[in-house]
């Protein structure tokens, strides 16, 4: 029995890349993940699609979810119709049954054992460990998948006039579920990111953005574009005030590419340190302190209409202090390299 990862067929990757979880993701966020934070809301996800192509690749092995994707994968199976044709479009020419995909009648213990956790480091390297109940695997360590360099450019054609009005109509609805982000300090967090004094304001998504952003449309696009196939994870909506400002950072994993639109006002360019890309925590830290966390010497990029893509984990980035009057509304969506 191996416990060594295989070589998966890009179309098994890309099948599972592109699974529309819309639904599952609502109905998750709205029930069990009223629980949790959101950065454990946005990734289940993602887990949840590691543990369907570790049951896939390992059809030896018994690969035992745990709870959170244990109960993702029962709302998943929620919709018998729609669960079994996925299950059939995954497996298809793959030495994988559909059957294995059905999770059993009762939930699971779950806790995986020794066996499979070894197989997921080998797998994920730098997956989301603590959701399956074990330590970190690269704690403090920047941990993005090498396949994906470093990405800084314009996206077209990702969000049209249409789906924009709507998701700014939501922008205004959702201003009950804001919440306030200040910070004084600069520290290097567990997930391989460095962050320094900010003031903002943000949403969590309502149906519509969790529509746009949990469907296959813009991974698929992504791809396209950077040859990478990465799955959604965070999503929100960014409020812009007199004031704000967000000194120079790096996004958490698995936030590993950001894409930022515009949705209503203008924004104070987004500068980005191209050269940092590969310093350490610690020599960014210094720097941050050193400048007071807006260092000179970054690249300077537009954030408009036509929306942007960045390596949000291994670029450091950082918005100026906003001095006028006017909100500006800016929609922020992550992705995360499904199998690095």
């Amino acid at each position: 029995m191996s416990t060594s990862p295989v070589v998966a067929d890009a179309a098994v990757i890309k099948r599972l890349a592109w699974l529309d979880l819309s639904g599952v993701q609502q109905r998750f966020a709205h029930g069990e993940g009223t629980k949790l934070d959101d950065d454990v809301v946005s990734t289940v996800g993602l887990e949840y699609r590691r543990f369907l192509f570790l049951r896939m690749m390992h059809p030896d092995l018994d690969i035992v979810p745990p709870p959170l994707i244990d109960t993702y994968w029962r709302l998943h199976a929620a919709d018998r119709a729609a669960f079994d044709a996925n299950c059939a479009a995954l497996t298809l020419a793959t030495a994988s049954s559909a059957d294995r995909l059905v999770p059993p009648s009762d939930p699971v213990d779950g806790t995986a054992d020794a066996t499979v956790r070894e197989l997921y480091a080998a797998t994920f390297p730098c997956g989301n460990a603590d959701l399956w109940g074990w330590p970190d695997l690269m704690p403090g360590h920047r941990n993005s998948s090498p396949d994906l360099g470093l990405v800084h450019r314009r996206l077209a054609s990702v969000i049209d006039d249409s789906t924009r009005a709507r998701l700014l109509t939501e922008a205004h609805q959702r201003r009950s579920t804001i919440t306030e982000g200040h910070s004084d300090g600069y520290f290097c967090n567990r997930r391989g990111a460095i962050k320094s004094p900010r003031h903002q304001c943000w949403a969590t998504p309502g149906q519509v953005l969790l529509d746009v952003h949990w469907s296959d449309a813009i991974p698929r696009l992504i791809a396209s574009d950077i040859g990478v196939i990465v799955v959604p994870t965070m999503a929100a909506y960014l409020y812009y005030r007199r004031g704000h400002f967000i000194g120079i950072h790096t996004d958490n994993y698995p936030f590993e590419l950001t894409l930022l639109t515009l949705l209503s006002g203008a924004v104070e360019p987004l500068d980005c340190h191209l050269h940092l890309a590969d310093a350490s925590l610690q020599e960014i830290k210094t720097l941050a302190e050193t400048a007071g966390g807006l260092p000179a010497g970054g690249t300077s990029f537009e954030i408009n209409t036509e929306s942007f893509l960045l390596s949000g984990h291994r670029i450091p980035h950082q918005r100026g202090r906003r001095d006028r009057d006017e909100e500006t509304i800016v929609l922020s969506q992550n992705y995360a390299v499904l199998v690095p």
